[in-house]
């Protein structure tokens, strides 16, 4: 299995997920179990909806994310830092996994 960023697997979920292929299914349980991770933090569902404005739907930065939530850019920006350490975390397992 080839190596794969964090920003790649978030912004391929929704096609992998839509094909559901064997050799998306990496992509598609780190995502999902990153999700899980963060909507079981506070603002989960915030966060979420930052996920989904920023990588799945490709319609806002994490600026404009900032301002249709109304937080702070800063809380954001580290918002973002923890979804992709979460999925890279899970990237990573999922690649000792097959190997």
């Amino acid at each position: 299995m080839e190596r794969i960023s964090a920003k790649k697997a978030l912004y391929e979920y929704p096609w992998a997920k839509k094909r559901n292929a064997p050799e998306d299914a990496a992509i598609i349980h780190a995502v999902e179990n990153a999700m899980d991770e963060q909507s079981k933090r506070v603002n989960g569902e915030a966060r979420i909806r930052m996920m989904e404005m920023k990588y799945f739907r490709k319609t806002h930065t994490l600026l404009g994310v900032a301002m249709e939530c109304n937080y702070s850019p800063e809380i954001v920006k580290r918002w973002n830092s923890d979804l992709l350490s979460a999925v890279n975390m899970a990237l990573r397992y999922e690649q000792k996994e097959t190997e």
